[in-house]
């Protein structure tokens, strides 16, 4: 699973275990590329997280939500870090 949807995931599982005054619907991620923006929303959709907004920059131009992810690109799969969420 690509590394952007499991720390996407992750943060809104933890607005969720936190009770925060946050729905899901207030939570946006903002990345700057159509093809991220499309594998931002499958895995978010695949884990139950479709009420959360993918856009790129553009498309979310003076528009406001309460919790903003930016997701950047990194090239090159050599370069993919490994990571532990707990």
């Amino acid at each position: 699973m690509c590394i952007h949807i499991i720390v996407c995931t992750y943060i809104v599982k933890k607005s969720d275990a936190f009770q925060a005054d946050v729905k899901r619907a207030d939570i946006g991620v903002i990345t700057p590329y159509r093809q991220q923006v499309k594998l931002l929303r499958e895995g978010l959709r695949c884990g139950g997280h479709s009420d959360v907004e993918v856009n790129t920059v553009d498309q979310y131009q003076g528009r406001d939500k309460a919790v903003i992810i930016i997701s950047f690109v990194r090239l090159g799969k050599s370069s993919l870090p490994t990571v532990s969420i707990r």
